[in-house]
């Protein structure tokens, strides 16, 4: 159970790095008028997010039903 919520917390982190990273390094026009910007980090951080909230879901449900087993 501790690896799954270490493994949650990663997806968290990792998903605000990107969003953090995209907002740090911006984007501009080069000189043959070209826009530059780091837009890989837009997808790859809504998908770490999906999955965190998957993953969070299925955490919560799970430590939901063995509490309620349980007595």
């Amino acid at each position: 159970m501790r690896m799954h919520r270490s493994v949650c917390g990663m997806l968290w982190l990792s998903a605000a790095l990107c969003f953090i990273l995209k907002m740090m390094l911006g984007s501009y026009v080069d000189a043959d008028g070209f826009l530059r910007e780091p837009f890989f980090l837009l997808p790859v951080g809504y998908g770490l997010l999906v999955l965190a909230l998957v993953t969070t879901i299925i955490l919560a449900v799970q430590r939901w039903h063995r509490r309620a087993h349980r007595n």
